[in-house]
């Protein structure tokens, strides 16, 4: 069992880690270990007690309920319901585009069982103390593609550059990039000083500094900062940053320990943290998985290393994702909900007294610290309660509110939420080119709703990180960005979405989703994503264009391209010889070839990518693809040897199975079906 670790330890032998102890842990890592042989995974003790780590993370005054200063923990103002803090409400912080972060919300992003699949696991992934290890032209595709409609996205190169000499990995920069500025902001295109007198322009990527109340406070401080270190070119300001946090951040090496410092046995770390919002481990684990699969499409042929905080005495139950749709706090004058059925457990959210009777005149019987697990026992009057301390047995009193105190409460009951009265699990879609709509998506990140597709159109709402919403229809391509008619804001009973409107999905020839599409949800409206349906075998037999969308097999190494199609279309890259490949529809002839658009990047039956390729010259035999008859694509591709001429590549007859096929990768013989059956060689 994992007691025998002392704190600051690390294991990564999953036996050790004790089930009851850390529950939950085991059975989601051992499932991505099956996945992913490849990933390794290691356990570090932190020798925190959970319920205090989370309690002492959100404490109302250090969360800015007294008034001062800004909270630790923020969500951004498109988040609404129990994301929202019980204590602050709408009140904005930090440049006025945040409210501070409800107790559920912080516990949630705390979790590290939030983050053990396949689709958050990189926000616990180790930083990279080296350089990667790809060539520069494949590293400067990699950047661009991901800066495509950023303002620094002519920073490129020298994005490559720093990150080089520097020796880290580029997609641990370009991931912090996108997190901290976005689209761009003047801290990247360079901004002038305070100083009338001070004509240069001073760079901030990293937004090292850059806080305060409002948004030119926010651009103020942090120029003021690049000054200080002068920061005058975009060159020195990214290497000034990936310096300050390689010195100041060095034990923090995930997105997640740079957001909630668990390195510090005495619970000091909750004051150095380099980020207050806080889903931006989410988001930056996402970018990075991204960027990954653009050099690893299936994330199985490198090896990843995962850091898995262990803490003492957690719930056995995950954090439930806090909802959007349930009543928005309002500032100081919310109301708590009414008490659970008691006795009923709760957490100190801040240092309490435990008195011998009801009131503020009854003997002190000494403070117990943030984060104590309590049973509360009764409600007597005024907001006292009769309770009982866990951990010693001991009895007494406490207010659940100070006296003193008018916006916080000073205890949390413990809850283990549910929507619709089920547990919702979000599976993502491995397949994140457009399937057959209305289908239905999770935001990855906060999200602008329009009343027309267009950059120009009024915008009617925001969608927070982690919204559901359902995919109408995809509309149009407008101003770079490709645009989808949506509905969104589900109703409590979880049968309709009751409003629409418009949002942009990605950049034009970009795979940086502002979405991803859903499958297995368990909820009454949201559909399941259903594979491609292969294309007929009677379709085939001269290799002429079929009804389309249909299968094929690239028959050369092929160059994917941008756009709609052209020799003078950015490259995305060059397809090998053999990639399996979707064949979507016949665009126009240009510069003497035909052209189509393909899906390609298939990973379990599913394509991940999207482009454009030419088949061949106008009025030429010779193309670069063959279509086939119904493939399994999950294991292997069939050989059509009774149906196929290999010279050619040309369909001549059509036959039953069985078929010859050979294997494309290293395959398990089992001895039943599914993947849990023992293997026979």
């Amino acid at each position: 069992a994992a007691t025998n670790l002392n704190p600051g330890e690390i294991t990564t032998d999953l036996s050790r880690i004790d089930r009851e102890l850390y529950p939950g842990l085991v059975e989601r890592v051992h499932a991505l270990k099956q996945k992913y042989p490849k990933w390794e995974f290691e356990f570090y003790k932190t020798g925190l007690d959970w319920d205090r780590f989370v309690a002492l993370e959100y404490s109302p005054t250090r969360n800015g309920s007294s008034g001062a200063g800004n909270p630790f923990n923020l969500v951004y103002d498109t988040y609404k319901g129990t994301w929202i803090c019980e204590y602050r409400g709408t009140k904005k912080y930090d440049s006025g585009r945040w409210y501070a972060a409800s107790y559920q919300a912080v516990e949630y992003a705390m979790d590290p069982r939030s983050y053990l699949n396949e689709y958050d696991i990189f926000s616990l992934k180790r930083v990279s103390d080296k350089k990667n290890a790809l060539s520069k032209a494949d590293s400067l595709v990699i950047i661009k593609g991901a800066l495509q409609g950023r303002s620094y996205l002519n920073q490129a190169e020298t994005i490559y550059n720093v990150a080089t000499s520097e020796n880290v990995d580029f997609v641990d920069v370009v991931a912090r990039l996108i997190q901290e500025q976005g689209s761009g902001t003047v801290l990247t295109s360079g901004n002038r000083s305070a100083d009338p007198n001070d004509t240069k322009l001073y760079y901030n990527p990293y937004n090292i500094g850059a806080t305060g109340g409002t948004g030119a406070a926010v651009v103020a401080n942090g120029t003021a900062r690049a000054k200080k270190e002068g920061w005058d070119t975009f060159e020195k300001g990214l290497r000034g940053g990936i310096q300050l946090v390689k010195v100041n951040y060095a034990e923090q090496n995930t997105s997640y320990f740079e957001k909630f410092n668990a390195t510090k046995s005495d619970y000091s770390g909750i004051y150095h943290q380099y980020m207050q919002n806080i889903t931006a481990p989410f988001s930056e684990g996402s970018f990075k998985k991204d960027l990954y699969q653009e050099v690893d499409p299936y994330l199985t042929e490198s090896s990843y290393t995962f850091v898995i905080p262990l803490y003492e005495n957690m719930q056995k139950a995950a954090t439930m994702q806090p909802n959007h749709f349930l009543t928005t706090p309002k500032g100081k004058t919310y109301t708590a909900p009414a008490d659970p059925t008691l006795p009923a457990f709760a957490n100190l959210n801040i240092g309490l007294r435990l008195r011998s009777g009801p009131g503020t005149n009854y003997t002190d019987l000494g403070t117990r610290a943030a984060g104590t697990l309590i049973n509360v026992l009764e409600k007597k009057t005024n907001d006292w309660y009769y309770v009982q301390i866990v951990s010693t047995g001991e009895k007494g009193y406490m207010a659940k509110k100070e006296p003193g105190t008018s916006d916080y409460f000073s205890f949390q009951f413990k809850q283990n939420p549910t929507m619709f009265g089920k547990t919702m699990e979000y599976r993502h879609n491995a397949n994140q080119i457009d399937p057959s709509l209305p289908s239905v998506a999770e935001t990855t990140t906060d999200l602008n709703v329009r009343a027309t597709p267009s950059t120009s159109g009024t915008r009617v709402d925001g969608l927070a990180f982690k919204s559901l919403i359902s995919i109408r229809e995809k509309v149009q391509d407008a101003n770079g960005y490709e645009w989808y008619r949506i509905r969104y804001s589900l109703n409590k009973e979880g049968t309709e979405f009751t409003k629409t409107g418009y949002v942009a999905r990605n950049p034009i020839g970009s795979i940086d989703y502002n979405f991803g599409y859903l499958s297995s949800v368990d909820t009454k409206v949201l559909e399941e994503l259903q594979p491609l349906d292969p294309t007929q075998e009677s379709e085939l037999i001269n290799q002429k264009n079929p009804k389309l969308p249909a299968y094929a097999i690239l028959k050369a190494n092929t160059v994917v391209k941008r756009g709609s199609g052209s020799l003078s279309s950015t490259t995305i890259r060059t397809l090998p010889k053999g990639t399996r490949i979707s064949v979507r529809s016949k665009m126009s002839n240009k510069d003497g070839y035909e052209w189509y658009s393909i899906y390609y990047n298939l990973v379990d039956g599913k394509f991940q990518n999207s482009g454009y390729i030419a088949r061949n010259k106008v009025g030429s035999s010779t193309q670069s693809f063959r279509y086939i008859i119904n493939p399994d694509w999950s294991k292997c591709a069939y050989l059509l040897s009774k149906n196929e001429d290999s010279s050619t590549g040309s369909d001549t007859t059509t036959s039953e199975y069985p078929k010859t096929a050979k294997t494309t990768t290293t395959l398990n013989v089992r001895r039943g079906s599914g993947s849990l059956s023992s293997p026979i060689i």
